[in-house]
Formats: C-alpha cells, structure tokens, sequence
C-alpha cells in the first residue's frame, strides 16, 4: 500500500512519470490478460482493458481494441436468438406489495 502512494504521488508531481506508470501498467494488464488465457481466469476482458490502457499512446492498441470489439459484436449478433417484431411480449412485473 506504501508503494502503491509513493507511486501516485511521485505521477502527480511530474507528468513524465505519470506517463511512464501509465504505459507500464497498460503492459502489465495485457501480459496478465494474456497469460490468463490459457490460465483459469478472465483473460478477454484484461486484454481488452490492457489494449484500451496502452490505446492512449499506441494506434496499433487501439486499432486491435477495435477489431476485438466488432468481431465480439458480429458474434453476439449470430449467437442471440432473434426475436420477431410481434412475438411474445415480456412478461408483466408483479404488483409492487
């Protein structure tokens, strides 16, 4: 916990530095992400959130970024079931007591 607000205190104080621990931690979550892959974990979304970290510097971040989210996009299209403009309308709430 020490570390963690010397490390915020020292970014606060110079921009440089701020950008430096910005860049790393964005590497780190996408080497975590990336590991927890093929680890138990939740690696898609770490990879993603590591790609949006270092988006902030790098094009090529946030172009892969982008690519992950069109193509989850276009899967969630063909996966959910589709529902016909005059089918079944969603069940009432109950009456509050």
């Amino acid at each position: 916990m020490l570390a963690a607000s010397i490390l915020v205190s020292v970014a606060s104080a110079d921009p440089k530095a701020k950008d430096v621990l910005v860049h790393a931690g964005g590497w780190v979550v996408l080497g975590v992400g990336v590991a927890l892959l093929v680890l138990p974990g939740p690696g898609i979304p770490l990879v993603i959130a590591g790609l949006g970290i270092l988006g902030r510097r790098h094009a090529w971040a946030r172009s892969a970024a982008h690519k992950i989210r069109t193509r989850t996009a276009k899967w969630l299209e063909r996966v959910r079931p589709k529902r016909e403009p005059g089918g079944k309308q969603p069940a009432a709430l109950p009456p509050p007591r």
